[in-house]
């Protein structure tokens, strides 16, 4: 059994190093160009989806969408059923290869907003979520959409 100091020093680091890594994979919130934006103190609060974080985002005017942040993958994700709610235009996937993967969409949606930060335009990859054992969320937010921002 470790001394309690040796436990304190192992949360409080485990802690800081946590904090360190939610800034480098989620650098979203203002521009690195854009200081200005950081006197607004944009606020977004964090959401528990079994136990990973989300956030609300606003995707269409006056729609928004409950989505994971997905620190390990390009694309963004939302689920068939709220993009077909939501009308996105969905465009049936093609692999590498050309051929058609049945059951996978793409919707390229502009004017997402997390807070009052308008993000580029998402690229989301579309599929039935609940057949593949998601976390109760709509979809994911991918580190691309998040890319050159600061928290």
């Amino acid at each position: 059994m470790q001394p309690e100091w040796v436990m304190a020093k192992v949360r409080f680091l485990s802690g800081a190093l946590l904090s360190v890594m939610l800034l480098s994979v989620f650098p979203m919130l203002v521009s690195g160009s854009d200081i200005s934006a950081a006197a607004n103190n944009t606020r977004v609060t964090m959401l528990d989806c079994a136990g990973l974080p989300c956030v609300t985002v606003q995707i269409t005017a006056g729609h928004s969408v409950k989505l994971l942040f997905d620190s390990g993958d390009a694309v963004s994700v939302l689920d068939t059923r709220r993009a077909k709610a939501l009308h996105l235009p969905l465009v049936p996937y093609r692999s590498r290869t050309g051929q058609l993967v049945p059951g996978v969409f793409l919707a390229q949606v502009s004017g997402v907003r997390l807070g009052s930060i308008v993000l580029p335009p998402t690229r989301f990859a579309v599929m039935d979520l609940a057949q593949n054992g998601s976390p109760p969320c709509d979809g994911m937010l991918s580190y691309v959409a998040l890319m050159d921002r600061t928290v």
